[in-house]
């Protein structure tokens, strides 16, 4: 059955084409004022019930094992990508450097739109994360954190209501990264035939404490071209 599921993943988990990118960032803008974004991006924890293979690495910082997922969403809670099996302990930075989504960047980022994404990851021209609070922000940048703060609940949310609802992910008592990979992927595959099928989803989106079980601070270095399209952002809200 999983197999099943997982051959229709390309139909159902789709990155949006051009057309599609400037429905969405329109409809951001009008939502929220702030231009080009297409997605927003983050990385969660799928519990096991132990080690595979024995291996330390699937210990995350909190103690206990766990693979990763990540996930782009769009404004709908629609899941446009994910990535799914790396150990726990792996930095969410380096889980999107091994992507397609990162390695294939310029095929995925049409007319200069972007994601949004937490301090974990580097800033680049298609991904904008909030500035860094040394004590010396500006109003501006403040402004900005706080309007990132904001947007980037939804990508919680989407995450909340995948391990609500198929709670199985809770905890998936599987010994191979093969079949638990899968049993994720079908998770997100129902979540966006929900969202979809326009289900309540509501009722089912709840805060995991396991969610965020790595909080890193970002180990590669930004792009400059990255920052400069921050700080344009930043300095164009209302």
């Amino acid at each position: 059955m999983m197999d099943t599921f997982c051959t229709h993943l390309s139909k159902i988990i789709k990155w949006p084409d051009q057309q599609e990118q400037n429905q969405i960032s329109n409809d951001i803008f009008i939502q929220h004022g702030v231009t080009n974004v297409i997605g927003y991006i983050d990385g969660t924890h799928v519990r096991l019930p132990m080690r595979l293979k024995q291996d330390q690495d699937y210990i995350n910082r909190k103690g206990f094992p766990s693979v990763q997922l990540q996930v782009v969403i769009d404004h709908q809670m629609l899941i446009r990508h994910n990535y799914v099996g790396w150990p726990g302990c792996t930095h969410d930075a380096r889980v999107l450097r091994n992507s397609r989504l990162y390695i294939h960047a310029d095929r995925h980022f049409e007319n200069n739109k972007y994601i949004m994404g937490d301090s974990a990851y580097p800033v680049k021209e298609w991904l904008l994360t909030p500035y860094r609070d040394n004590g010396h922000l500006t109003d501006i940048q403040k402004r900005y954190n706080r309007k990132f703060s904001s947007m980037g609940q939804i990508v919680e949310r989407a995450i909340g209501h995948i391990k609500c609802r198929f709670r199985r992910t809770l905890n998936i008592h599987l010994y191979n990264i093969e079949a638990v990979s899968k049993v994720v992927h079908c998770a997100c595959i129902l979540h966006n035939i929900c969202i979809l099928a326009g289900d309540e989803l509501q009722d089912f989106i709840d805060t995991n404490p396991d969610i965020n079980a790595n909080i890193f601070q970002q180990i590669f270095g930004n792009d400059q071209a990255g920052v400069a399209l921050r700080d344009r952002v930043a300095n164009a809200l209302p």
